[in-house]
């Protein structure tokens, strides 16, 4: 018998992530929706979707500022942190997500729509105010 889509992707998550999943199993279609929708709004901005760079930290930014609108501040800090909380996730790196992450929550606590928030958080990468490893 074949997995479903939906059972492959969860077999992915890590153990804290699925436990945060399986606590409120209907942000599980958000969440893939703000990835995908962080993801293409990264490429339109900067012409690709990095690591460590400028478009890694607004994409992180602006996931967690979309989460955080839609499905509230506590469940998104909850699933972004055991997200990033994977064995050999590097030091500087879980930092940098993490920071970004969080300035992405407070951000999108107040709400907006997509357009918005993608604003919000290239005004906080413009004004330095999102850390990046590769500059």
């Amino acid at each position: 018998m074949e997995y479903s889509t939906a059972r492959k992707k969860y077999d992915k998550l890590n153990w804290r992530e699925k436990l945060v999943i399986s606590s409120s199993p209907w942000i599980a279609d958000d969440i893939e929706y703000f990835a995908s929708t962080a993801t293409t709004e990264t490429i339109n901005r900067f012409g690709h979707n990095g690591h460590n760079d400028a478009s890694d930290s607004f994409r992180h930014c602006y996931f967690s500022a979309l989460l955080s609108a839609n499905i509230g501040y506590s469940l998104a800090r909850s699933f972004l942190e055991a997200h990033e909380l994977w064995n050999g996730n590097p030091e500087d790196e879980f930092i940098m997500d993490m920071y970004n992450n969080y300035v992405g929550l407070k951000i999108g606590m107040f709400g907006g729509d997509e357009i918005t928030l993608s604003g919000l958080c290239m005004a906080a990468y413009s004004d330095g105010k999102l850390k990046v490893i590769v500059k």
